[in-house]
Order: C-alpha cells, then sequence, then structure tokens
C-alpha cells in the first residue's frame, strides 16, 4: 500500500456509516505522524465523498448508481453502466427481491455467496454452528439465494464471489445451477472478467 503522503487526497466511494469508522481506526496512526513533525499534507486534507443510495457523482462515461442492501453494517450495492454494458456488484447482503430489480438486465452480476451447504457439514457444525448458521440468514446469500436473484435479475452471467473456506467450487455452483439456466463463474483471485462473450483467463 502507499504512505499517505503519497495517496490520493480525494476518497470515492465512501458508504456512509464506515466513514466514522475509518475515522475512529485511523484517528491514533495520523495523530502520530502529526507528532512526528510531518506535515499535514495528505494527512489531514483527505476529502471524503459519502455515499448514499442513488445516483453516484462519476466523471466519464460510466454511470454509477448506489443501493442500501440487507445486512447488519451499512452497505451499499453497485451499479456500472458503460455504453459498452452493465456491472452490478451487491456486496455483503441477505436475500431480498428488491436487489434483483436493481440488477435488472445487468451483464455480469455479481452477488456475494456466503451461505453453502458444504460450508455448513464442515465450517458451522454441531449446536453452536448450526445457531451461527441460522444467525447468518438474514446477512448473507445461500448459493440457492444468490440464483433466485440472479434468475430474478434476468442476467446472463453470475459471479460468486465472499465464498467460504474449503467447499469445492464445483459443489458452489452446482447448488446455484439448481435454480438458475444462466452461466455461473465462482470467483477466484485475479479471475478476468469480461461483459460479454467467453470467460477471460487470470490476470497477472
Amino acid at each position: 500500500m502507499r504512505g499517505w503522503a503519497d495517496a490520493d487526497k480525494e476518497v470515492d466511494p465512501c458508504p456512509r456509516k464506515s466513514c466514522s469508522w475509518e475515522e475512529e481506526l485511523l484517528g491514533e496512526d495520523l495523530e502520530y505522524r502529526l507528532s512526528t513533525g510531518r506535515p499535514p499534507d495528505g494527512l489531514r486534507d483527505i476529502a471524503v465523498h459519502e455515499l448514499r443510495p442513488g445516483p453516484v457523482d462519476y466523471p466519464g462515461e460510466v454511470r454509477v448508481s448506489a443501493f442500501q442492501t440487507v445486512h447488519s453494517a451499512y452497505n451499499l450495492a453497485y451499479r456500472f453502466e458503460h455504453p459498452e454494458g452493465c456491472v452490478v456488484v451487491s456486496g455483503d447482503t441477505a436475500y431480498f427481491e428488491p436487489l434483483a430489480e436493481f440488477a435488472r438486465g445487468a451483464d455480469v452480476f455479481v452477488l456475494e455467496c456466503s451461505l453453502v451447504e458444504g460450508a455448513r457439514r464442515t465450517v458451522y457444525r454441531g449446536p453452536e454452528g448450526e445457531r451461527v448458521w441460522q444467525s447468518l440468514q438474514g446477512q448473507h446469500l445461500t448459493a440457492r439465494q444468490a440464483g433466485l436473484l440472479a434468475r430474478s435479475a434476468g442476467v446472463s452471467r453470475l459471479v460468486l464471489n465472499h465464498l467460504p473456506r474449503g467447499v469445492d467450487p464445483g459443489e458452489i455452483a452446482a447448488e446455484v445451477r439448481s435454480v438458475y439456466d444462466g452461466e455461473v463463474v465462482v470467483g477466484e483471485d485475479l479471475l478476468v472478467v469480461p461483459l460479454r462473450g467467453p470467460m477471460g483467463q487470470k490476470s497477472g
């Protein structure tokens, strides 16, 4: 990561409630750096643009809009529209139909997929694990729910992220395909996902 003084002085986007959290987290570090005699440039003159649901002011040809999801913490999904295509990224979310409407007609729908039956058998074992599993139902998506949202949104390519550890990607995809007939891509690091056409290779 770049040092503070080398970083961009405008931070955008920033969901409303995360900004104060970051200030609390970094405040002590900022005070330390200032106490060493460093100038405040790049430390105290950072402009934070807090985002709320609705259109996002963004330069260039890309039109961006934000949509609040259902989660234990404040979270925004984003829709990126360009003359060449559209991508929607959910971030953390529980299942709710308005998210499908927000993603309607996108070329690529990137959805979290935290709750997979394979993880239920391994990570969430026993009574305590089952309690955690049940509590997460109102905060995250099961693989089946991700498929249902993609189907309802009418998208042709679904990319899954926020995946559980130690579960076979084929098993995750199979759960989604039980309710969704489009293309299912189980995300991985450095994967290139085109708006249309065949899947790319990993970058780097």
